[in-house]
């Protein structure tokens, strides 16, 4: 007697699983034809205006008939939406635009340096922003602007977290949060800490901002939590983004603790990561994809944001909810002080 449906997923058929696993086996080809958007410059130029496949091939010196198959299945993607014979990208495509190009390039990066099977072999973490001179990096700094804003969006939305507060930026790179966070009214000050070899970024990117006003940059090392105490004495609401992912549970223990025991009752922790599991069932998400990247880069980020708040809570904090973000990929856990 054969079974059709495995004990170990109950009500799904040998077949569906089996479509499943060739779906996914097969998912890189998308990859690779948004991929081929991005390197021959056409996702940039269909967000300027549309335009139709025999112009596209005409302008970039393209074969039009093999153009016009990948723009129509750009379409399924939600990549690029049409308009008779014109195609232009979505609205969705233009806000992570940035962030599309910075996945095409890390990919590409990561499959030539054979990354994974280097790190599964124990040769160590293969980082493509370990040179902070990159192309790499110049395409991170970039897509981090988007993502700031949709961040700072999300905190702005969160109730309880008062207008206009003091923050703190934990981990807040060349101040594009800090920038966005000021910019939709969620910050009246914000003091950036991170690793003192950010300054130059950070730096920049003030002198090139618009307004940088009661905006500044402190150097400390986040992996001596205690470096961080006067800072968090005089804030409203920590904010620690893409930060919990690289750190081991003792080091975040003891950075909570260290809140618990120095930042003023009243004081909000926000805490924002890709945290696996953010699906809750509903199948793999953005967030459950970043495991691989996080092991190419040495880091082992197996915990959901429940986890994470339950982590907080014992060692002080209260935890007052958790906030799947409508704009981004990853959850935060918002917490307090009291």
């Amino acid at each position: 007697m054969t079974h059709s449906r495995p004990p170990n997923e109950p009500g799904v058929s040998v077949a569906d699983q089996v479509s499943k696993l060739l779906f996914w086996s097969m998912a890189y080809k998308a990859s690779d034809a948004i991929d081929a958007f991005v390197d021959t410059g056409i996702a940039q130029q269909l967000a300027l205006a549309p335009m139709s496949a025999q112009a596209l091939a005409q302008e970039n010196d393209l074969q039009e008939d093999y153009l016009l198959v990948l723009l129509k299945f750009a379409v399924q993607l939600g990549l690029l939406r049409q308009d008779g014979a014109k195609f232009d990208l979505t609205e969705a495509a233009k806000t992570v635009l940035p962030l599309i190009k910075l996945e095409a390039h890390t990919r590409a990066w990561h499959m030539q340096n054979e990354s994974l099977t280097k790190v599964l072999s124990g040769a160590g973490p293969q980082d493509p922003m370990a040179d902070v001179s990159s192309e790499t990096r110049t395409l991170y700094d970039t897509a981090l602007s988007g993502f700031a804003r949709g961040l700072a969006l999300s905190i702005r939305r969160i109730r309880d977290i008062p207008a206009g507060a003091k923050i703190l930026d934990v981990g807040g790179a060349d101040g594009s949060l800090a920038l966005q966070l000021q910019k939709v009214g969620a910050a009246r000050s914000v003091i950036v800490a991170d690793r003192a070899t950010v300054r130059p970024h950070f730096e920049q990117a003030m002198e090139m901002a618009d307004s940088s006003k009661d905006i500044d940059f402190v150097g400390v090392d986040l992996t001596n939590p205690e470096s961080l105490r006067d800072q968090v004495k005089s804030v409203d609401v920590i904010v620690v983004s893409n930060v919990v992912h690289l750190l081991p549970k003792p080091l975040r223990v003891r950075f909570w603790s260290m809140l618990r025991e120095h930042a003023q009752p009243g004081t909000f922790c926000l805490v924002y990561d890709q945290f696996p599991g953010g699906g809750r069932g509903s199948g793999i998400t953005a967030s459950d994809l970043m495991v691989v990247d996080w092991i190419k880069c040495g880091v082992v980020f197996d915990f959901t944001a429940e986890q994470q708040g339950e982590e907080m809570r014992e060692s002080g904090l209260t935890i007052r909810h958790i906030v799947s973000s409508p704009i981004l990929p990853g959850e935060i856990v918002v917490s307090c002080v009291e």
